[in-house]
């Protein structure tokens, strides 16, 4: 929810801004452009605790995330997967060679080949 009450007093710094200049008479590209520099400065400069609880919730919401619960089930599937793969790591007994092939002639191809 913190996001959300900081993003929406941005985004009416944002509107507050854009109709301040547009009544002061500016118009177009410098009207759009200056309305954006003010209201971010505005929101740098007024909604600093409102930004903090965001991160906040950002970051908390990250952590859980990132440290997710382990079970049982976890723990049993690793320890079946480490032996499988100790499993598979014995040496293999009898190895056979690879057999030279050449690859079939395309289309087009008339060339004899050379000896």
């Amino acid at each position: 929810m913190p996001v959300l009450r900081y993003s929406l007093l941005r985004l009416a710094a944002l509107l507050a801004s854009f109709g301040l200049f547009y009544l002061i008479g500016m118009r177009g590209w410098p009207w759009l452009i200056v309305s954006v520099l003010v209201a971010g400065a505005v929101s740098y400069l007024t909604l600093r605790g409102q930004r903090d609880a965001a991160v906040g919730s950002l970051a908390a919401r990250a952590a859980a995330v990132d440290d997710p619960v382990r079970g049982q089930d976890e723990d049993a599937e690793d320890a079946a997967l480490d032996a499988l793969d100790a499993a598979e790591q014995r040496p293999v007994t009898q190895q056979v060679p690879p057999t030279p092939t050449t690859p079939p002639p395309g289309p087009g191809d008339t060339q004899e080949p050379r000896v």
